[in-house]
């Protein structure tokens, strides 16, 4: 998936692995089955939307390790048609780095304007070689849409979104290993609904 060159992220890039569709409506199809009868989990934490049963946890392509879509399980409790684990890069004994997008989308219509940019970066490395790792992973989405309609100043519709992983390993001893992680998800979309209908 990381060498494929498409503006997206993990939710949108699923449906390169096998078992996995995206339906009409954008959402997820695993096996078949629809998106709220899944258990996602992270790492082995449970990341479900608790309202919806959806997936919808932003995070970077470049973090995931692996994806694995697999039948019910007991060990999970809950999905009633199976799991989609998720582990991520916890970093090795090399620095490593990415940097994907960077070139926002420029578009002509009554000004010019950014109409949409998804920048995405990775780094990850040593913190003590041989003993402790990191990595960081941080997924931008900036949308801007202009309704022509309405009078120019108040016919622009703009939202953001930024996810971002950060992850840590470190072997404390042979036999016992520390990790930790912390999963930021923002969302601003303070003129969403504006439309020449709608122009509040």
């Amino acid at each position: 998936m990381v060498d494929i060159p498409y503006p997206t992220n993990l939710k949108n890039a699923m449906a390169l692995s096998p078992g996995i569709v995206r339906d009409a409506a954008g959402g997820i199809r695993i096996n078949g089955r629809q998106e709220n009868q899944v258990l996602y989990t992270l790492q082995g934490f449970n990341i479900t939307n608790p309202l919806t049963g959806r997936f919808d946890t932003r995070l970077s392509v470049e973090a995931v390790q692996s994806l694995s879509a697999g039948v019910y399980s007991a060990e999970y409790k809950k999905g009633s048609s199976g799991t989609l684990a998720i582990q991520t890069h916890q970093g090795d004994n090399r620095f490593r780095y990415s940097a994907i997008n960077f070139v926002p989308g420029i578009e002509m219509r009554k000004d010019l304007y950014i109409g949409g940019w998804t920048p995405r970066a990775t780094i990850s490395g040593p913190i003590r070689k041989r003993r402790a790792w990191f990595s960081d992973s941080i997924d931008v989405q900036y949308d801007q849409y202009v309704v022509e309609e309405l009078p120019k100043g108040q016919d622009r519709v703009h939202s953001w979104r930024i996810g971002n992983l950060l992850s840590t390993q470190v072997n404390l001893t042979p036999s016992d290993i520390l990790s930790a992680g912390f999963l930021i998800n923002l969302w601003n979309a303070p003129q969403g609904g504006l439309s020449a209908l709608d122009p509040t």
